[in-house]
């Protein structure tokens, strides 16, 4: 036999002994499919038959379901029949509801906010109206999800809601008429600098047409005719933006950087999932001086585009380091109008670079190196667009899984920056972190600014209720309460009124000395002790108070805009108070200092 003949065969027979092989192991992955379903239906059916108690089937089968995925990651989740329905309506990117922010405040279910131009906004339901009832359900039975579900229904069909508004000590009943809400990814717009040259996006999500509303945003008007002068520069806020449609952050991306680069690369177990996502448009703002914030609650999609931005040297980053999530979710259809959330990649960016900070699973399928595994993180999913609905946005869950932090490993950017993987998106210009008082905390985690500019503006002429809610009184700018030092006292009347309290160091040591009290045989002088205690908490506590006027000031401003003009007003209100655009600002004007950043 010729010796090409001979390395012929000998090539055909290996690549059919590696054909062969992996045949085997498919097959033996479909064997061990077969036999554990089959063990797993006489157990689930023993269960369910015999078991001393009675168990409802649907909770025993979802308790299976959820203890097999607590195994993966935090995002692989089973989607319930009642669930898909709600993400079906919220992935069309519109839907049938009457624009209407809620939560809970204490115990109640209170109105955050009615979204500008819809329903509940002009019929005048206002921030701060306690939900009773909504289609004659008692909101005492409802959570938050449960009663946006309910809000939620066809355009065009009709919505009961009762309220109580404190300001008139009076139950209102509005009949509302569900209309088509748009579901905008771009949440806020503006102009910043003195001629207005400097351009502000805030992109709360990655939905559907997060692209085209960035596009329309940079050229001026919703129809794309630009009606305002071409911005000098652009800030792009994705702070606690959690993600989104994968497409969507290609195509944004593909807005400032030429066709033909790679923005992100797919990577699974499964060859199908191995995808590149190149730029293919024309570059449409070539030149533009882009700054993007991102903060820890930036995760994937996020990512991507801050990524992807910095590793092409086209953008500054400034802000906080993000979360790392760079796993790629996909919704597979199940029967019964269910589905499954799973897993199926991870993604790299251009420098080659993965984001994900945190590897869940079992290290022992990993290889040699943790480096090169699949990973996740908390916030909105990356979609596929494959999918029937949008993420939940739901943070992660403990679960059964693993968790082992991924090492960094250093990457160049297209300009010979060094940056490294496995720990999210490391801004060019980090900001420092913003620390609260024990006191602002609580102020905060209680909604006490909320609760009492409600009070104020219930209290003044322009704000009263009228029996009829359709008569809406607005404030302007010049007759809302000046927040001055008589405001302020009252608002620590207020304080002591709701009986707000928070723990001092002091209150530490009171609860210690009263848990030790056996062994003080002089109980007057043990008395003495906490009395002196508690006074030196209570001056403790009111210094503290003052010592956060400035602090309490711009919350009670906030809340005043908010609550009176609404949420663009309050938009416009935070970016004139917030360093991080201050600092936006001055590194676009500086195109020196903007161009060294970008420079190694």
């Amino acid at each position: 036999m010729s010796k090409p003949l001979k390395t012929g065969l000998f090539a055909l027979l290996v690549g059919m002994a590696v054909l062969f092989s992996g045949f085997l192991k498919q097959e033996d992955i479909y064997f061990q499919i077969r036999k554990n379903l089959s063990i797993f239906s006489e157990l689930y059916k023993e269960v369910s038959i015999l078991y001393i108690d009675e168990i409802p089937p649907a909770e025993l089968i979802e308790a299976g379901i959820d203890a097999m995925l607590e195994k993966l990651d935090p995002y692989s989740v089973f989607i319930a029949e009642g669930e898909q329905s709600r993400m079906e309506i919220m992935s069309s990117g519109s839907f049938g509801g009457i624009g209407l922010d809620a939560g809970f405040r204490g115990e109640e279910l209170v109105v955050i906010a009615p979204l500008e131009g819809y329903p509940a906004e002009r019929a005048g339901v206002r921030p701060g109206d306690i939900v009773v009832a909504v289609d004659g359900i008692s909101a005492e039975d409802l959570t938050v999800e449960e009663f946006q579900n309910v809000m939620l229904g066809d355009i065009g069909s009709i919505l009961e809601l009762v309220l109580y508004r404190p300001a008139i000590g009076k139950e209102i009943r509005f009949e509302l008429t569900r209309e088509k809400i748009e579901a905008k990814n771009v949440t806020y717009t503006g102009r910043l600098g003195p001629n207005e040259e400097i351009l502000y996006i805030q992109l709360a999500q990655f939905g559907q047409q997060s692209a085209e509303e960035i596009r329309l945003a940079i050229l001026g008007g919703d129809d794309g005719d630009t009606v305002l002068p071409e911005p000098q520069g652009l800030i792009l806020d994705l702070r606690n933006n959690p993600g989104g449609l994968l497409n969507e952050a290609v195509e944004i991306v593909d807005k400032f950087i030429e066709p033909g680069v790679t923005v992100v690369e797919t990577l699974g177990r499964n060859p199908s999932q191995n995808n590149i996502y190149p730029t293919r448009e024309p570059v449409m703002f070539e030149d533009l001086p882009i700054v993007i914030l991102i903060n820890e609650g930036s995760a994937s999609a996020s990512e991507i585009v801050s990524g992807a931005l910095q590793d092409l040297d086209r953008a500054v980053i400034l802000g906080r380091t993000s979360f790392g999530k760079g796993l790629v979710q996909t919704i597979r259809p199940l029967p019964y109008n269910t589905s499954l959330k799973l897993t199926v990649s991870e993604y790299t960016i251009p420098s080659g670079r993965r984001i994900q900070a945190i590897r869940y699973g079992d290290e022992r399928n990993t290889g040699a190196d943790v480096d090169t595994s699949a990973d996740t993180d908390t916030g909105a999913d990356v979609n596929t667009g494959t999918s029937t609905g949008t993420d939940t946005g739901e943070g992660a869950g403990t679960g059964a899984y693993s968790e082992s932090r991924l090492a960094a490993r250093a990457f160049k950017t297209k300009n010979g920056r060094t940056v490294y993987d496995g720990n999210g998106i490391k801004p060019d210009v980090e900001m420092p972190e913003e620390n609260t008082s024990q006191v602002e905390t609580a102020l905060l985690q209680d909604n006490h600014f909320f609760f009492f500019v409600n009070r104020v503006l219930a209290e003044t002429e322009a704000l009263q209720a009228s029996d009829s809610p359709e008569e809406k009184s607005e404030l302007s700018a010049e007759s809302l309460p000046e927040v001055d030092e008589e405001l302020f006292v009252r608002f620590l009347e207020y304080l002591e009124a709701v009986n707000f309290d928070f723990r001092t160091p002091a209150d530490e040591a009171i609860a210690e000395l009263k848990n030790r009290s056996e062994y003080f045989s002089d109980e007057a002088e043990l008395e003495r002790q906490v009395n002196q205690l508690i006074e030196l908490s209570e001056n403790y506590k009111r210094a503290e108070l003052r010592n956060s006027r400035a602090f309490i000031v711009r919350h009670i401003e906030r809340q005043l805009v908010s609550q009176s003009r609404g949420r663009s007003a309050e938009q416009q209100f935070l970016l004139e108070n917030d360093l991080w655009i201050d600092t936006a600002l001055e590194m676009i004007r500086n195109r020196d200092n903007y161009r060294s950043i970008l420079t190694p």
